[in-house]
């Protein structure tokens, strides 16, 4: 496929896995016997979530790596690994593959996988939910339209993500899987809450102790002043703390 033109085909040949490499993956949950589908590292998907984070007013893209394979189960879509489209021409609605996006993308393809293929593309929308608008199936029918190349939609803002597969020559939303990728020493380690030994009551009845210490620290600081005021008559000073008194009650 010659990635700086449009491909002249009026849509994509029907199946035809037998010229697939046959590769037995480990177990992948929802996998379907004898139907086609995209499985993808989870790597993958992080990079696409990061790349897709770091615009959330603007579309972002790129494409899909890997290989079109079969096992035991029939064909599947092997997605490996993606590449981004720099100098990409990006709006709130639309994103679009320029001449530039295309040398980085074939620079990087024989750079970090001669042996691999571009399987389908990737981009955003952002806070508008995951469908393909018309200039996307322009550039899914343009570029992308072996029957085994897919489209894949992420929204940064809603945090869904479909995947879009060639059905009877149109591009359809199907579920796709996620394989695990990552050794298992990098694995999350589940966290335990920590616990405080000490109880809400303790803690408030610290704070009813400060209080009470600044309530008093304040009267003897008032006691002193008004000493000095009265200029140390404690008979006028009584007087006054009984009329303070019976203005708090």
């Amino acid at each position: 496929m010659d990635l700086n033109s449009p491909s002249q085909n009026s849509g994509p040949a029907a199946l035809d896995s037998t010229q697939f490499d046959f590769r037995a993956l480990p177990e992948v949950a929802g996998r379907r016997k004898g139907e086609f589908q995209a499985i993808m590292r989870q790597s993958v998907l992080d990079e696409i979530h990061t790349h897709g984070q770091s615009s959330r007013d603007a579309e972002v893209c790129g494409v899909l790596v890997g290989m079109p394979c079969r096992d035991d189960a029939g064909p599947y879509l092997h997605v490996e690994a993606c590449i981004r489209g720099e100098n990409a021409t990006s709006a709130s609605a639309n994103v679009t593959f320029t001449a530039e996006t295309w040398t980085h993308i074939q620079a990087e393809m024989d750079r970090l996988y001669p042996d691999r293929k571009i399987v389908g593309w990737y981009h955003t929308h952002p806070g508008f939910g995951i469908f393909l608008s018309g200039m996307d199936l322009f550039i899914h029918q343009s570029f992308f339209d072996l029957p085994w190349q897919v489209a894949f939609v992420y929204d940064p803002l809603g945090g869904d993500e479909g995947s879009f597969v060639w059905d009877d020559g149109k591009p359809v939303r199907k579920a796709f899987l996620v394989q695990s990728d990552k050794p298992a020493g990098e694995q999350p380690v589940p966290v335990t809450p920590v616990v405080d030994s000490k109880p809400l009551g303790g803690k408030m009845g610290i704070y009813i102790v400060i209080l009470i210490l600044l309530l008093v620290l304040a009267l003897i600081a008032w006691t002193l002043w008004m000493l000095f005021w009265m200029g140390g008559n404690q008979s006028a000073l009584l007087i006054e703390l009984q009329k303070s008194w019976v203005r708090l009650c």
